[in-house]
């Protein structure tokens, strides 16, 4: 879902290439697939790849759980806060 909504936000905000990096093997998978998708994740995978498409490239990457800790940093201020934020141009301090 994460990985769907910043392509979302990419796809309105940025106009330029996107690397998408997550220490997911199987949703890099998912989302370097150009096959359809029989699982319950087939809309969000959809939605992520319509996002993606509006850009004028983008790919996905995997990358190491260790090297992936300013998402980890993020995830876990996004289970302490209450509200949705987005940070344009800047980063929370905790990432910084």
């Amino acid at each position: 879902m994460a990985c769907r909504e910043g392509l979302s936000l990419a796809a309105d905000w940025y106009v330029r290439n996107v690397i998408l990096e997550t220490d997911c093997k199987s949703l890099v998978g998912m989302l370097q697939s150009k096959e359809g998708l029989k699982s319950r994740l087939h809309f969000i995978d959809k939605e992520a790849q319509e996002f993606g498409n509006r850009l004028p490239a983008w790919s996905v990457n995997p990358t190491r759980r260790e090297k992936n800790g300013a998402a980890h940093e993020l995830a876990y201020l996004a289970k302490h806060t209450e509200h949705a934020a987005v940070w344009h141009m800047r980063c929370p301090v905790c990432i910084e």
